[in-house]
């Protein structure tokens, strides 16, 4: 079975318009479902079309004519690696609730691209729900919230008396969020973080380049 699974998966690294149209509809369904859960829902793009238009690059995991797991990349200017913006992962809809929830193979496969991101520290997220505990049974370390408004390049309306989460507006509304992984900052990350009146001396291992 491992063999044959090792034959028919493929992952695709997206980064073109031309290349994503063909995926589009399908990745679109999987965000609504996964994020279905979440307070508010999938925000980050109003359409498949607008979707694709936006920067970035999108990484997936395929088995046949089936994505069972995506990854959607940006490029943050305050840091020299990227932030996931986005994940989804194959799902089913549970007989006891009528909520989606992942299937045991999109699972899996989410897993695989998220303990890569966490090994090799090529990216970090913004998340909460359902998306945070599984970036924290990765392994993925929390990142102070101190560093949020410098990372992120957003306004932090409200900090959690943890260090951890904070809140900020996504599209007009309040939603509480923490930074998992590792933020690797850029130049302009380390003027963005002396403004705030944070000392270079206070980065944790985890957020310095």
């Amino acid at each position: 079975m491992r063999s044959r699974e090792f034959l028919i998966e493929r992952v695709l690294n997206l980064w073109t318009t031309e290349e994503k149209q063909p995926y589009a509809d399908q990745v679109w369904d999987m965000l609504q479902r996964s994020y279905s859960n979440v307070e508010g829902g999938f925000r980050s793009a109003t359409s498949p079309e607008d979707l694709i238009m936006q920067p970035g690059y999108w990484k997936l995991i395929k088995r046949g004519d089936k994505i069972t797991a995506v990854n959607i990349y940006r490029k943050s200017p305050n840091t020299d690696n990227y932030k996931i913006n986005a994940s989804a992962s194959e799902t089913e809809q549970k007989p006891a609730t009528g909520k989606y929830g992942s299937t045991e193979q999109g699972k899996k496969d989410y897993t695989h691209m998220r303990d890569a991101d966490v090994k090799t520290g090529r990216a970090w997220a913004e998340v909460s729900g359902g998306p945070e505990k599984l970036m924290a049974r990765a392994g993925a370390r929390p990142i102070p919230s101190k560093f949020a408004a410098a990372l992120t390049g957003k306004e932090i309306i409200e900090y959690n008396p943890d260090g951890f989460h904070y809140t900020r507006l996504i599209q007009g509304e309040p939603h509480e969020k923490v930074m998992y992984g590792i933020a690797k900052s850029s130049p302009e990350g380390r003027m963005e973080l002396e403004k705030h009146g944070i000392d270079l001396k206070e980065l944790p291992f985890n957020v310095q380049a």
